[in-house]
């Protein structure tokens, strides 16, 4: 399989290759992309149906509940977070499929 983009993205710790490929006949809609993450050197980082990166989402989450709970989120507690908010995502794409 032929990646179908690459791109550059910066972030706070570097630049880092996002590599997209595409499976058309995945069943499941929301696996069809495939997104590889690399060190600016080729090494590779990750993988996710998403895009977006772990950490990115962590952080996400844990600024969005720092006012509600009045203090950061604990690294479980993102962890977990991070999960449910996955599978909510994963679920939400499937129901639309």
């Amino acid at each position: 399989m032929a990646p179908v983009k690459a791109e550059v993205r910066e972030r706070p710790s570097g630049k880092e290759w996002v590599v997209s490929f595409r499976n058309d006949q995945e069943p499941v809609r929301a696996k069809r992309t495939l997104y590889v993450f690399l060190t600016e050197a080729g090494e590779y980082k990750a993988a996710n149906y998403t895009g977006a990166r772990a950490e990115s989402v962590l952080q996400r989450l844990s600024d969005i509940a720092n006012p509600v709970l009045g203090r950061p989120l604990l690294a479980g507690q993102r962890s977990s977070l991070a999960a449910e908010r996955s599978a909510e995502s994963i679920e939400a794409e499937h129901l639309r499929s």
